[in-house]
Formats: structure tokens, C-alpha cells, sequence
């Protein structure tokens, strides 16, 4: 890889990291300093005097809430997937939250039958004042909904993002998840960018929605005794979640498209890099991808005959 790559990622990475931890983390840590050296909870702080505390930090105290929210920063990010997963609707397998994924799926899945109802083969041509709502209809089938109903998750973002792997890599008969870590080193680096770039917005919008609520947890807790206007700070946070989800969902939208776009023109860089040969049409590239998959997901034997021959666009090697 090359120093302005390494460079690059570097820098990358150094940014999702404060903007994604350092920076909410230290706000909240900040927030919740002021509100208890102000006397919260034991009694009612006055706005002029957490604005006297903010005002009034030094550069020690400042270095303090700056050091410990990089700490739990750096110490929250091996849990970024897990975070992520959890929005997805993976959650822990227990009679009363799996009778509420049940419930949830059902919906979604009510929801989906819906739009293919409405979008199912007519005898004549809609009238023009009904295609729009076909069309919108279609879009919401393809990205909002995985295709096959035991994929459907429990929430919005769970959804989008099976709905992403089934038009990327599902239609062409690859597993997403298998294949995806082997396809995406292969990808140049335009591509890679903008993969990188929507995969950050959703993990960073992800951290704003986990640091709303817990900031509006932790200063509900502190000011519950207190009431009145001091409870708007709670529901601000709480709306800033609520905001960062709704984030969430257009960052994966956002994720998936580029997931599509890099199936779409490198997936048979893969074949050519595990040495495989290229399908002659689409049935067959299914057929073969199909069984490909499982034995990469699953062990399962697989008839392949390889093809070493260097891709039409790859210089020979030198002697």
C-alpha cells in the first residue's frame, strides 16, 4: 500500500474517531459535570450557575473531560459493530424480547406483502395517476424490504440493510456477508472511498443516536426531582437520538447503493482472483456463485475447475 494511502486512512480513521466518539462524549461529559457541581440531583440547579460552571472550566478541568472522553471513546469502539447490530434488530434472546421480534417482523412483514400486492403484474396498464404511487412503491419493495419474508428484521435499519444485501451480492447469486471482506481489498480506490465514506456516516450517526440516549437517560435521571422547563433538556437529547436514527437509516441507504455499485462492476475481479473461470451468462453465474458460497460460508464440496490464465487486462509479469 502506498504512504499516501496509509496517509489517508490515517486521517480517516483520526476523524470518524472525534467526530463519532471524542466530540458528543465530551459534550455529554461536560453537560453532566455542570449539572452536578451546580447540586443536581440533590437540588435544583440554576441555569446561571451551570453556565457559570461551563464558563468558568480551566484548561485542567478542560483537559480532564477532553482525556476522559477520548478514553471511552477508544474504549466504545471494539463495540461500534455490536452497537450497529443491536439498531439491526439482533437482540438478546429472551421470551419477552423475542415475543417482541416476533411481533415487530410480523409487521415489517405485513408491511412488505402490502407493497408487493400493489405492485403485482396488472391484465391492462395502471391509469397515469396511479404509477407514481407503483413506482414509490417498487423503490420502497427493493430497498426498504429484504426479498425472502424469514429475512425480515425487527426494525427499519435491520431491513435496509437486508434489503442491500440481496441486491448486491444475493441476485447474483453470492452470499453478501461471505463474500463481501473478500471483494472489498479488490475494489479501487474511488470506490473504496465512497464505501468508507457511507459506512462512517452510518456508524457515526449510530453513536449520536446511543450518546442521546443515554445523555437523555443520565440527565433525566439528575433533574426528574427538579421538573419544570429543566426537563426540555432530557427530551433535547432524546430528540437528537430519535434525529441520529432517522440519520442512520439514510447513511445505510446510502451504504447499500454503494454496496450494489461495487458487486455490479467487481465481481468478477473476485473470480478472476480466486482463479475461477467467468460464467458465460446470468443463470449460470448464479448456479455457480450459488454453490461458490456455500462451500465458503459452510465447507460444503464444490466442483470447480480453475482458470490460471492472468485477466485480458493484466500485463505479463516480468521474467
Amino acid at each position: 500500500m502506498r504512504l499516501d494511502a496509509l496517509i489517508g486512512a490515517a486521517q480517516g480513521a483520526g476523524r470518524r474517531l472525534v467526530l463519532g466518539g471524542v466530540l458528543p462524549n465530551a459534550l455529554l461529559l461536560a453537560t453532566l459535570a455542570a449539572l452536578i457541581r451546580s447540586g443536581a440531583p440533590g437540588r435544583r440547579p440554576a441555569l446561571s450557575d451551570v453556565a457559570d460552571q461551563l464558563r468558568q472550566a480551566g484548561v485542567a478541568q478542560s483537559l480532564v473531560v477532553a482525556t476522559a472522553a477520548t478514553v471511552v471513546a477508544l474504549l466504545l469502539t471494539p463495540l461500534q459493530l455490536p452497537l450497529v447490530r443491536l439498531l439491526e434488530g439482533y437482540w438478546p434472546d429472551t421470551r419477552a424480547i423475542s415475543r417482541l421480534r416476533r411481533r415487530r417482523c410480523k409487521a415489517y412483514a405485513a408491511q412488505r406483502d402490502h407493497l408487493r400486492a400493489l405492485t403485482s403484474p396488472r391484465s391492462s396498464p395502471p391509469p397515469a395517476e396511479e404509477r407514481a404511487v407503483i413506482d414509490r412503491a417498487v423503490w420502497r419493495l427493493r430497498h426498504l424490504y429484504p426479498e425472502e419474508g424469514g429475512r425480515v428484521m425487527p426494525t427499519r435499519l435491520g431491513n435496509i440493510l437486508r434489503a442491500a444485501e440481496d441486491q448486491a451480492g444475493g441476485r447474483y447469486g453470492l452470499d453478501t456477508v461471505t463474500f463481501w471482506p473478500r471483494l472489498y481489498p479488490l475494489l479501487p480506490d474511488r470506490l473504496a472511498a465512497l464505501v468508507d465514506d457511507a459506512r462512517n456516516q452510518l456508524d457515526i450517526a449510530a453513536r449520536f443516536c446511543a450518546i442521546g440516549v443515554l445523555g437523555a437517560l443520565s440527565t433525566g435521571i439528575l433533574l426528574a426531582p427538579h421538573g419544570s422547563w429543566w426537563l426540555l433538556l432530557p427530551v433535547a437529547l432524546g430528540t437528537l437520538s430519535v434525529l441520529a436514527h432517522r440519520s442512520t437509516l439514510n447513511a445505510a441507504l446510502l451504504y447499500g447503493q454503494a454496496l450494489q455499485t461495487a458487486f455490479d462492476l467487481h465481481r468478477f475481479d473476485l473470480l478472476r482472483a480466486l482463479h475461477l473461470p467467468l460464467p458465460p451468462d446470468l443463470p449460470t453465474e448464479r448456479a455457480w456463485n450459488s454453490a461458490l458460497s456455500a462451500f465458503l460460508a459452510q465447507g460444503l464440496d464444490v466442483a470447480a475447475s480453475y482458470d490460471h490464465n492472468p485477466a485480458p487486462d493484466t500485463p505479463p509479469s516480468s521474467p
